[in-house]
């Protein structure tokens, strides 16, 4: 080949890697793809390939009448590829507005096409090589007219936002290299000149919505299972991640402050609807973790070494600042430890259910000092089944708070209130309660939410994120609901998903920032102040339950993994049979006087490790499931092997050797030591062959860390050596210790040699009788015929006076 030719060459060797590049890479795709129908939805967004765009912000964030006509976007473009990058630019893309809770969701999975109001490009820099980052800010219009392309925004809604990057890869040819969405809430039009009406355009108050605002602090379960109660020994945990959250950056913590400086006034509306759920386990670990703890090495050996822990400062400034708050706005408890209620309810066991749904609220208004809101569940999967709903009726609530798409129901009601048999049921948005359980910086994805709107969320930013939050918010107060329809700013009529009585329920677990938590207080806050909402305590809501008839029922949400977040049947069914050993062995034990601890503060933590067993955790696939399925079993089997250490420490001390029974009825002697620092009431189970009889004693108290010798009454029937098995239950018959054999020997007469004493008495009474008879009558006894006569050496003998004397003298 020619010099001349090798040009020409390379270049089409280069088109032909471009491409190859184009086809195959999944990030290098057209800006507007051919054959895209309507609607169609696809599972975006798609891991960027050359350049990654991070949302930073978009301003305002929320639109009112008094904002600025335009919105800027800014953001980050960092080269994640291996080649430069050149030719970076950016523009803003509009979808049509949101219509319905659920399209919130959807509407940020749509094919970039679907994004159809768009705006001029801008130049983002030069060439951005391998690693590199810059950062560009785009300003646009709102509304926009002839001559000023802008987003096309004339009236309030919820707009879906895409902020699109085209660029050239080098060997490759300009096409879409990433995008990033986000929701866009325009509470009201700001005036501008540019368009026509130049005057503000503000929504529907008609009928504002009656807003309730969930604000939940939980976490997972820190408490190390298998630990029992009352000792004096520093609390146990699996980790210092508790510590972490609720020191200042901590998650827990900037959800308070966030809610501190919000309800700040005590007559605010963020005050009056805002309502504190609070998980029971936390404000139980929190007390423990404020007087010291240790951190266990190994969280399934209850006995591993520990380490110190390192919060218990931060824990009690936490409660502390926790109780001020709580003094001024509503508090509910949730389930504690955030238990399945399907799973507790296949349990099937009183004292579960006890522990984890009708304490939980002593244990709030213990703890933080207030009385808490009674008479409502609210489950962690936002869903229950038939049983679980007969479990919180049976459990004195009268009402739960359910997801919509939870129910079965022919006619919506404006209030999102609906009658289940004996339970009413209020309603939420599921779209929203995903929507913030996407944000923060461990975002998760509730078991409730269908698959169509669950996508990957770490490639969207946490601003994005944060966006599409407050925007699914600002949908809800945006949509009026009359009496016969619902007004859909931006949409066509439907029906109402929750009605105008609108519950926001972040996840039980919210991963959300300090920042992200300010902008959901600051949108519920906006929504107030533009008249489109007015507060709703939840005490009314609860009040208003019983006034619930109109009929639904019950069902697992369609295309949704809540399916995955109840446990097992195998086990349920251990924790079951673990609980019942757990609470028959409490029922035995008896407080004494000079014990501070009760049978119940000894065994509570145990019962608590269960029920945390059965803990509702987000779960998107079959893999989580095993997660949470590995995680309750290795709770499962510290707390066994707690309750098998206390089983051994009541047991007989094994004598050894052979016992010998003295007599007939000669007692045997036993010791039973009891390790446990209550007493416990025990009773023998003895097995014995038919030759002896043992008595019952009765159920028998052993002292605490202590020993009784036993007396048991017996009584043999034959002298020989038998085995007596010997084993300890409680008095609420759970085997307790090892069972013993006893080697037992006994002196005592048979009945056939009882039989031939009494026969040779009466033969030698007989005898002497016949004896005396003869002599009496003067006869030589007919025994002694057989007798020689005696010589005469013999009765001289006999008559010597001598050999008869009492003393011999010589």
């Amino acid at each position: 080949m020619t010099d001349h030719c090798a040009p020409a060459v390379r270049r089409v060797l280069v088109a032909a890697v471009a491409v190859v590049i184009a086809l195959l890479a999944p990030g290098v795709v057209s800006a507007a793809p051919a054959g895209t129908s309507p609607g169609q939805t696809t599972r975006f967004p798609e891991a960027a390939q050359f350049v990654d765009l991070s949302l930073q912000s978009v301003t305002p964030s929320t639109v009112t009448a008094s904002s600025p006509a335009t919105v800027t976007v800014t953001g980050t473009l960092t080269n994640i590829g291996d080649r430069d990058v050149r030719d970076l630019v950016v523009r803003l893309q509009r979808g049509e507005s949101v219509s319905s809770g659920a399209d919130a969701r959807t509407s940020l999975t749509l094919d970039p096409a679907q994004y159809e109001t768009t705006t001029p490009f801008t130049t983002v820099g030069g060439t951005l090589k391998p690693g590199a980052r810059v950062t560009f800010s785009v300003t646009v219009p709102l509304a926009g007219g002839p001559g000023r392309p802008g987003l096309g925004i004339d009236r309030p809604g919820v707009y879906p936002l895409m902020v699109n990057l085209n660029g050239t890869p080098d060997y490759g040819s300009a096409a879409r290299l990433d995008d990033t969405r986000t929701l866009l809430p325009v509470l009201a039009v700001p005036a501008d000149t540019t368009r026509t009406p130049s005057t503000p355009v503000g929504p529907v108050t008609s009928t504002p919505a009656r807003t309730t605002l969930l604000w939940p602090l939980a976490a997972p379960g820190q408490l190390a299972p298998g630990v029992t109660g009352g000792g004096s020994e520093p609390v146990r945990l699996v980790g210092d991640d508790l510590a972490t959250s609720v020191r200042p950056g901590g998650r827990l913590r900037g959800l308070l402050d966030a809610l501190d400086t919000a309800t700040g006034d005590a007559s605010s509306p963020v005050t009056r609807s805002v309502c504190l759920a609070v998980d029971p386990d936390l404000l139980v670990t929190l007390q423990a973790m404020s007087r010291g703890y240790v951190v266990s090495t190994n969280p399934a050996d209850p006995r591993s070494s520990t380490r110190d822990g390192t919060g218990a400062t931060d824990a009690a400034d936490y409660l502390g600042d926790l109780r001020q708050v709580a003094s001024r706005v509503c508090t509910v408890a949730l389930p504690f430890g955030q238990v399945d209620l399907d799973t507790l309810a296949r349990a099937a066991d009183p004292a579960l259910t006890r522990t984890g749904l009708q304490t939980p609220a002593d244990i709030v208004d213990s703890v933080l000092g207030v009385r808490s809101v009674r008479g409502m569940v609210l489950p962690t999967s936002g869903t229950v089944s038939d049983a679980g709903a007969r479990l919180v009726t049976a459990s004195g609530s009268s009402s739960v708070l359910l997801g919509s798409t939870a129910l079965d129901r022919s006619l919506p009601t404006a209030d999102g209130r609906y009658r289940v048999g004996a339970m009413g049921v209020q309603t939420f948005d599921p779209a929203v309660t995903t929507a913030l359980g996407a944000m923060g910086t461990a975002p998760s994805t509730p078991a409730i939410t269908p698959v169509d709107q669950r996508f990957d969320l770490i490639t969207e930013s946490p601003d994005a994120r944060r966006g599409a939050a407050v925007g699914a918010i600002a949908y809800a107060a945006l949509a009026p609901t009359t009496d016969t329809d619902t007004v859909r700013i931006g949409g066509n009529p439907d029906d109402p998903t929750t009605g105008r009585s609108e519950v926001i329920s972040p996840p039980a677990v919210w991963s959300a920032s300090a920042d992200d938590a300010t902008a959901v207080l600051g949108i519920v806050d906006a929504v107030f102040r533009a008249g489109l909402a007015t507060p709703q305590p939840l005490q009314d809501v609860v009040s208003a339950m019983p006034s619930a008839g109109t009929p639904a029922s019950l069902r697992i949400p369609p295309d949704s993994t809540v399916g995955l977040t109840a446990l097992d049947p195998d086990t349920t069914s251990s924790i079951a049979r673990t609980a019942g050993t757990l609470f028959a062995l409490e029922a035995s034990m008896v407080a004494g006087n000079d014990v501070a601890m009760s049978p119940r503060t000894y065994v509570a933590p145990l019962a608590e490790d269960l029920v945390r067993a059965m803990r509702s955790a987000p779960v998107d696939s079959t893999a989580d499931r095993r997660t949470v399925t590995d995680a309750a079993r290795t709770r499962l089997r510290a707390v066994d092997l707690t309750v098998d250490r206390m089983r051994d420490a009541v047991a007989i001390l094994d004598p050894g050797g052979r016992y010998t029974l003295a007599s007939e009825r000669s007692p045997l002697l036993l010791v039973v030591r009891n390790d446990l620092p209550l007493t416990i009431r025990v009773r023998l189970d003895t097995a014995a062959p038919q030759d002896l009889d043992i008595g019952d004693v009765g159920v028998v108290e052993i002292p605490p860390r202590g020993t009784r010798q036993i007396q048991i009454p017996t009584q043999a029937k034959s002298s020989a050596s038998m085995t007596v098995n010997i084993a300890l239950v409680t008095s609420s018959n759970v085997a307790v210790g090892t069972a013993i054999d006893l080697s037992v020997h006994s002196n005592a007469y048979g009945k056939p040699l009882f039989i031939i004493t009494i026969c040779a008495g009466v033969l030698l009474v007989l005898l002497a009788g016949r004896r005396l008879w003869h002599r009496f009558r003067g006869q030589p006894d007919p025994a002694d015929l057989d007798r020689p006569e005696p010589d005469e050496r013999e009765r001289l003998m006999a008559d010597s006076r001598f050999l008869h004397s009492d003393g011999e003298k010589l």
